[in-house]
């Protein structure tokens, strides 16, 4: 598959089975005489070079075959050593209605001029940890998530497609400033930047290698309840001080587990019961008596080892009735751990609802 025209013959070879089984079909149905005569049209019309509904009207060669930034991409990686290589944008496999989807795609048939592992690519069969690369690109070029993107694939090249395949210029531009990156290419729309930082944590990478296990998450974290002596975590940031009713707001939240076992988060529709960690946010009423509101539950980013820290912008939504009132943000497991040792600090702040 790493030499382009096996994939042309290997598609033709698919589409001639198709047409010569339906062919064979009709011809059973129809009769034999029934069947070469429509054999013998079919035959005829791609002679004559109208046979474009079965046949296809010309070969089209994908850009990213005969780009040559993908030759001297590779001619540059293996003079400096190799590497995985993450092409963006990149979106989810299944996304159609996203172009980077299909920007996707490209990159692997680009693969097979440079040669290189890619951390992303589009495929039939996605494996676990992907969810993982979408979620810390997307929080690109925030400096945690780009140290987890090289400790979770010891990510060496970069390379940013031409503008027109992103929805945002803002993004790419942020891309192009990433610390401890160079631009060693560019050519055609493209840049390719190489990544210098080394990665400090190699769990993560290792649990990925070793392959999924049921009744882990993606990055090999147990799906079992955390004793709760275990689990205690530290939450600390800031939230606007008022916000109209109903209105959204977005705190910025750092959240450390200050416990002794790894907090759960990258579930995968394989892995087995639900048992991840998140946060549990709460509005109670200051001023006066209100019914009790039913708690938010919100997922962290991704699996948070003791001592780690993860930082997060959830979206809120306030309550509709004007007053004071107290947000309440506290970690909790799913099914499991509550987070009710005397350790735990939970986010408190005082946030006024009015029109």
């Amino acid at each position: 598959f790493r030499f382009p025209p096996r994939l042309v013959v290997i598609l033709g070879f698919g589409l001639s089975l198709m047409a010569a089984a339906g062919v064979q079909m009709l011809a059973r149905r129809a009769g034999p005489r029934w069947g070469t005569v429509l054999a013998t049209t079919l035959i005829a019309l791609t002679l004559l070079g109208r046979g474009g509904a079965v046949a296809g009207l010309e070969l089209r060669v994908m850009p990213e075959q005969v780009r040559p930034i993908y030759e001297e991409l590779g001619e540059i990686a293996r003079q400096e050593g190799g590497g995985p290589l993450l092409e963006l944008p990149i979106a989810s496999p299944f996304s159609v209605r996203n172009p980077a989807a299909f920007v996707d795609a490209g990159s692997m048939v680009g693969a097979t001029r440079h040669h290189l592992p890619l951390v992303g690519g589009f495929t039939g069969h996605t494996p676990p940890h992907r969810v993982a690369i979408e979620k810390v690109v997307r929080r690109l070029p925030e400096d945690q998530s780009f140290q987890l993107l090289v400790d979770m694939t010891h990510l060496r090249w970069i390379l940013l497609r031409p503008q027109n395949d992103w929805q945002k210029r803002s993004a790419r531009d942020q891309l192009l400033a990433l610390p401890d990156t160079e631009v060693v290419l560019s050519r055609d729309g493209f840049d390719l930047l190489r990544v210098d930082r080394q990665p400090q944590d190699p769990l993560f990478f290792d649990r990925i290698a070793d392959g999924f296990t049921a009744g882990e998450t993606a990055l090999g974290t147990p799906l079992t309840p955390i004793p709760e002596s275990a689990a205690t975590s530290r939450i600390v940031g800031t939230v606007p001080s008022s916000v109209q009713p109903g209105g959204q707001l977005r705190p910025e939240l750092t959240v450390t587990n200050t416990g002794a076992a790894t907090w759960p988060v990258l579930f995968s529709q394989w892995a087995g019961p639900d048992h991840r960690v998140g946060l549990r946010v709460r509005w109670r009423c200051l001023d006066r008596e209100c019914p009790a509101t039913e708690p938010a539950h919100l997922l962290l980013p991704w699996d948070v080892r003791p001592g780690a820290s993860v930082r997060v912008r959830p979206l809120l939504t306030a309550p509709e009735a004007p007053g004071v009132y107290e947000l309440q943000i506290r970690t909790e497991q799913q099914e499991g751990a509550l987070f009710s040792e005397p350790e735990n600090q939970p986010f408190v702040a005082r946030v006024h609802v009015v029109s």
